[in-house]
């Protein structure tokens, strides 16, 4: 689960997958530029953002953003105390769930409550300026498009091919197929190698204890894309190793994706802060990793 808190005016502040917020008293979801009715005439109460959250998981949305409505946050007492439900709330959860306060003056009031329940909190900063993205280590420039002829001939019908096509064999042999070896034993050999507690890896890894149980005691469980970074981070596995711990639960590092560069950077230097790493993710817009429980 990972739980975040964000002061900006805009209706949202990250990628996420979907917004919630309330409009003439009904909440509506903004998902691809496209407005949903979700519930009419609510209850303006912060136990709004409980159903919310089990709507996502009906719908199957993984990250969404709740814009939280002013009478929510007034109060500091309150404030504090209905976001620490909600963080205990989603302790058992694979989600990631931004909370966004309407201005600075919502959030400074209680940013430091927050930071010591675990919550990160953010104040929305101005969008990156051109050449920002040189940084990144495997951003290639775009590629120059080729010339393109003068007068190139126009064919006015497609020719036939030199060679026909070979008949496709209807037959196809299945008993030579080998499988790599699951993600889960994968996860467990990295554990076993690795020489430190489970406790060790899921606090640096900024997963919760009830995820990470989770994840070591159910064979066929494969976590998001996110969780299996935070625990790649937590393991200080080398980019290789990270690489093929997402391939083996079907994912890959994408060059296309900041998120990705921005974690395979900091991975291929050794360097696993989760914290830092969080920083520069938020500096590009992208949404953050983990969720650190609270300490006693």
């Amino acid at each position: 689960m990972s739980l975040y808190a964000v002061a900006t005016s805009q209706l949202r502040s990250r990628k996420a997958q979907s917004v919630f917020f309330n409009k003439n008293d009904s909440w509506l979801c903004l998902k691809n530029k496209h407005e949903s009715l979700v519930f009419e005439h609510a209850d303006l109460g912060f136990e709004v953002c409980f159903s919310l959250v089990r709507f996502a998981e009906e719908k199957g949305i993984a990250e969404l953003e709740i814009k939280l409505c002013e009478e929510w946050v007034s109060d500091k007492e309150d404030a504090i105390k209905n976001i620490a439900s909600l963080a205990t709330y989603l302790l058992d959860k694979d989600l990631s769930v931004g909370l966004l306060f309407d201005g600075v003056s919502y959030l400074r009031p209680i940013r430091a409550e927050l930071e010591t329940m675990g919550i990160p909190s953010f104040f929305k900063k101005p969008p990156l300026p051109v050449g920002a993205g040189e940084i990144l280590f495997c951003c290639a420039p775009p590629r120059a498009r080729p010339a393109q002829a003068a007068e190139a001939p126009v064919k006015s019908k497609i020719e036939p091919r030199s060679k026909p096509l070979e008949p496709r064999s209807k037959d196809v042999a299945l008993g030579d197929i080998n499988l790599d070896e699951p993600f889960r034993d994968k996860l467990m050999k990295h554990l076993i190698e690795s020489g430190k507690t489970n406790a060790d890896i899921y606090r640096k890894s900024g997963v919760s204890k009830q995820v990470f149980s989770k994840i070591i005691s159910t064979p066929d469980m494969v976590p998001t894309k996110g969780t299996i970074l935070c625990l790649a981070i937590g393991l200080e596995l080398s980019l290789r190793e990270t690489v093929e711990l997402l391939q083996s639960a079907g994912y890959a590092l994408s060059k296309s994706i900041t998120l990705d560069v921005v974690v395979a950077r900091y991975i291929s230097v050794g360097v696993y802060d989760l914290d830092r790493i969080n920083s520069d993710l938020n500096e590009f817009g992208c949404p953050i990793l983990g969720w650190r429980p609270r300490e006693n």
